[in-house]
């Protein structure tokens, strides 16, 4: 039985997985580059024509991390938290073409992004009407931070400091409301099922986060871009629960 939260665990692999990295890259001659793998892999873009050095990395990452970076990644698929750097990874760096270390770090680092849209273990124990309560809730919050946003936004246009106002934005919207919203949102695609994955759902979340964990400017559009996605989430909920009562829920 695996020991902590897949939160947990994630991070520790992905912080196992980087210093994995820094130790090999030690180990390269000084000053000459580490070659890439598109230049060097034969047709079928497997490791094979790869330089050894750069194979020797491949075969040690699959040994040493493939099996508990597979274990997660099923377990958070589970939440529709899926990603292509995790799954070029997990295939043995055979996928994509590029930098056998570019791979690896990028796993490891889309790793440590999607454990941090894990859900508390507390939210396990929320009743059917708690947790849509809970949602229905954020999802006017959020509502309601959107249209500030939009209109602090565009006062500030008016005055020429529309960055200072979505550094603003950014900023208060990441300690409020962000990574509630997404451990909301991955306990309700657990409880729902596959169905309810969706691809540019999980691609708007990621980059959601990477605007709010900057403060960038783009937060407020990335934010708007998301928040339709999370609200058909909510009401398919709803309809879910509607349907297995059969008398309804009130929204």
């Amino acid at each position: 039985m695996p020991q902590g939260t897949t939160a947990d665990r994630a991070v520790v692999l992905a912080n196992d997985i980087e210093e994995f990295l820094v130790e090999r890259r030690a180990l390269y001659p000084p000053g000459v580059p580490i070659p890439s793998y598109s230049s060097m892999a034969g047709p079928d873009d497997s490791t094979e024509h790869a330089p050894p050095f750069m194979r020797e990395t491949a075969g040690l990452f699959a040994k040493n991390f493939l099996p508990k970076l597979a274990a997660l990644r099923a377990e958070m698929a589970v939440m529709c938290l899926s990603s292509h750097d995790i799954d070029v990874a997990t295939s043995d760096l055979r996928r994509g073409g590029g930098d056998t270390d570019r791979f690896i770090e990028q796993g490891a680092k889309m790793l440590r992004t999607l454990s941090s849209f894990l859900p508390p273990e507390s939210f396990s124990h929320y009743t059917d009407d708690h947790l849509l309560r809970a949602t229905l809730d954020q999802s006017a919050k959020v509502n309601t931070l959107l249209t500030e946003g939009m209109k602090n936004l565009k006062s500030a246009s008016e005055m020429g400091s529309p960055d200072a106002a979505s550094a603003r934005f950014a900023a208060k919207f990441r300690q409020c409301c962000f990574y509630q919203t997404a451990y909301l949102r991955s306990e309700l695609i657990k409880r729902m099922g596959p169905s309810a994955c969706d691809e540019e759902e999980i691609h708007s979340l990621i980059s959601a986060r990477d605007e709010v964990e900057v403060n960038g400017y783009g937060t407020l559009a990335a934010i708007l871009d998301y928040e339709p996605h999370f609200d058909t989430l909510v009401d398919r909920y709803r309809q879910s629960i509607v349907g297995h009562k059969g008398n309804g829920v009130a929204p």
